[in-house]
């Protein structure tokens, strides 16, 4: 697979923007699943942001379909199918870091403060990195996050037994 994407790199991969270069900034952004070139030719658009994971997830998910594809055109159908593709996976991966860096919610943080003395939720937490589209269902919307801490940390009754 890596020989492959190699290859592929070498021959195809080009930048879209002449003036494109790694971002600075943390956060990460998608772009348009195309982009249309001066010369009147359209080509496909990623952005993987920072993270080398999704890098590498936007690579394997592109080169399958660009393999998939075959001589067909890479028309415009190709392109919003094998973004979508893409951001299934990317999207909760961005709205996740993007919550880690920026300021932080206070239900997150009512998570990673839980996380600290709680082995179920801090293993939820770090499983989510190999799983991130589970971050939704629990840790990014305030509701479900409160809905999950009461479920596994519940308060204790403070009236005495």
């Amino acid at each position: 697979m890596v020989g492959r994407l190699k290859r592929w790199r070498r021959r195809l991969a080009r930048w879209i923007d002449p003036h494109a270069s790694p971002p600075s900034a943390p956060s990460q952004t998608a772009a348009a699943p195309r982009k249309a070139e001066p010369a009147g030719r359209d080509q496909a658009s990623f952005y993987a942001g920072p993270g080398s994971n999704n890098a590498a997830h936007c690579a394997d998910i592109y080169l399958n379909r660009i393999v998939e594809r075959g001589s067909q055109p890479f028309d415009d159908a190709w392109m919003q199918d094998t973004f979508e593709a893409y951001w299934q996976y990317a999207g909760p991966v961005t709205e996740f870091t993007n919550a880690m860096l920026g300021e932080m919610p206070p239900h997150v943080q009512r998570i990673l403060g839980t996380a600290a003395v709680n082995k179920a939720v801090a293993l939820r937490f770090s499983h989510g990195y190999a799983n991130p589209e589970d971050f939704q269902h629990w840790l990014m919307d305030p509701v479900k996050a409160d809905a999950y801490l009461a479920e596994v940390a519940p308060e204790p009754d403070p009236t005495p037994a």
